[in-house]
């Protein structure tokens, strides 16, 4: 999509039309429709672009409007019911932070038990290590809960209702967004959480960033924390773009962690503008991951064409059917994809067991909708953006230095341009 992401243009037309948004209470700003467009597309922007852009292509075509209402509403109210068994009916729990620090932490593979931050929590003062859905420690704690609390939160939700534009939605959208203010229950640990922030006075937040209603739950409007957000993903989730236009940012942290000065630089340059926080540097793994040696300079024998697949089962169908071509057209390479952990139960027929990567052999074709390419083009691998023939895709911002190719045709002239470049 050469333009603007068409649920995007929607997005900024109905946020920019709403007046006082920076003075709306946190938990309305934390709404699903105040703080994202969401992954899955399941949102009223995207059902009003598919109204007013004709030749909007969605990747997830057969959701309808009342599938989406009813998907939300079924699983919300589901956790809700859930979480009320779960409940203890007195007006104070046991739970207790000792700690100057929390950290909000995430299993990167359950079964080596390894974390997106272990390798910060030595620098971390007095930390608290809350490992999310880990069933252990502060994580448990979390599981003893009033139903009071439970209560206020869904007072909260229910407040923020009054505050969805109904004009600009209509009827059907309007209720779309309830069902999605309904369905915000997975957030309730975080609130928990936040309120414990608060009630022990604990100093310090670290938490990956990626300004989802998740962190905005945590962080919610506690202005004596010292919030330190690590920037995991390449750039804080591409598609969440309404803080250029809807005076919502109130939840930036005043410190902010990169991984590299690659990512430091894509950030400043397309997703935040005129910051006040305090900005570091910092690896999030032992080996320091950056694109350092000029690929032109290295001498690569590609064997591989590997293809990694989005959360999207249409454009990864899309991607498998494509590289069933690249193996007749081009013979001398193996071509391999990697479906997302979602979708390895899917029969792509030519799943690997393990391939052990390597930058010298290995060129990498990467779905816009996957943060995988960026990774490894900052590992020095040689890297290749796909849009998508058959769908509207965007061009992701952080992607600027990196080849993209728009469709098929164009991807064939890059990898042809690459394998003559560097193999003869």
């Amino acid at each position: 999509m050469k333009n603007k992401f068409p649920p995007l243009l929607i997005m900024e037309k109905i946020h920019s039309a709403v007046n006082n948004l920076d003075k709306f209470p946190w938990y309305v700003l934390s709404t699903p429709f105040y703080s994202k467009i969401n992954d899955n597309q399941d949102s009223s922007f995207e059902f009003i672009a598919r109204k007013n852009f004709k030749e909007y292509k969605s990747t997830n075509y057969e959701e309808t409007l009342i599938k989406s209402i009813l998907k939300n509403v079924i699983i919300g109210f589901q956790t809700f019911f859930v979480l009320l068994i779960k409940s203890q009916l007195k007006l104070k729990t046991n739970r207790k932070i000792n700690n100057k620090s929390l950290v909000v932490d995430y299993y990167k593979n359950k079964k080596t038990k390894n974390t997106i931050l272990e390798f910060h929590y030595k620098s971390i003062i007095d930390p608290l290590i809350w490992i999310v859905d880990s069933n252990i420690g502060y994580d448990k704690e979390l599981e003893k809960f009033s139903i009071f609390e439970l209560l206020s939160f869904l007072i909260k939700i229910l407040i923020s209702i009054s505050y969805l534009p109904y004009k600009e939605l209509g009827i059907l959208f309007y209720l779309l967004e309830i069902s999605r203010n309904l369905n915000m229950f997975y957030t309730f640990k975080y609130f928990l959480a936040g309120n414990d922030l608060k009630n022990f006075s604990v100093k310090n937040l670290h938490l990956l960033y990626e300004d989802q209603p998740r962190d905005r739950v945590i962080i919610q409007d506690n202005t004596n924390l010292n919030i330190y957000g690590y920037v995991h993903t390449s750039l804080i989730h591409h598609w969440r773009l309404n803080k250029f236009f809807s005076n919502s940012d109130v939840f930036i942290p005043n410190n902010l962690i990169f991984p590299d000065n690659f990512s430091y630089q894509a950030h400043l340059k397309n997703k935040f503008k005129n910051i006040s926080s305090n900005i570091s540097i910092k690896s999030f793994s032992s080996r320091y991951l950056q694109k350092k040696v000029n690929q032109d300079l290295v001498k690569k024998e590609f064997e591989n064409i590997l293809i990694f697949m989005p959360k999207d089962i249409n454009l990864s169908l899309e991607l498998f059917t494509l590289s069933e071509k690249l193996k007749n057209e081009i013979k001398n390479y193996n071509i391999i994809c990697f479906p997302h952990p979602n979708f390895t139960t899917y029969n792509f027929k030519n799943n690997p067991i393990k391939h052990l990567l390597n930058p010298k052999r290995d060129l990498i074709i990467s779905s816009h909708k996957t943060n995988k390419g960026y990774e490894l083009f900052k590992e020095n691998f040689e890297v290749i953006y796909f849009g998508s023939d058959n769908y509207t895709f965007y061009k992701p911002f952080d992607q600027i230095p990196i080849k993209f190719a728009e469709g098929i045709y164009q991807l064939r002239i890059y990898i042809n341009a690459i394998l003559k470049k560097n193999n003869y």
